[in-house]
């Protein structure tokens, strides 16, 4: 005995709906996966950047500042360039510094 088309047609919409089930299931975990690699990523720049920021020879406010700013970096892209705005602003800093301090006494 052949199944009618309408038990074809019900198995189908029951199979379907288990599928939708499963992607819907997927979507969740794929989700779950990609927060997990960018955290990872943001966590890997960030031993990166203690690293060269140490290298750099920064005093800890101009540290602090840049990880304030690369914090959600996962690449560290202009990290160099800010670097030397950082000594360049060190320098300047350092001048205004001495000039006060020469015309105080």
């Amino acid at each position: 005995m052949t199944p009618s088309l309408e038990s074809k047609y019900n198995q189908l919409l029951e199979e379907n709906a288990t599928l939708t089930r499963i992607i819907d299931a997927c979507k969740g975990e794929i989700a779950s996966l990609k927060i997990a690699v960018h955290q990872e990523r943001v966590a890997h720049a960030a031993t990166k950047r203690a690293d060269i920021l140490r290298e750099a020879m920064l005093p800890a406010e101009s540290i602090a500042r840049l990880n304030r700013a690369f914090a959600q970096s996962t690449d560290n892209a202009g990290l160099p360039q800010a670097i030397n705005c950082e000594h360049r602003h060190v320098r300047s800093t350092n001048k205004q510094d001495l000039r006060t301090e020469r015309i105080l006494g």
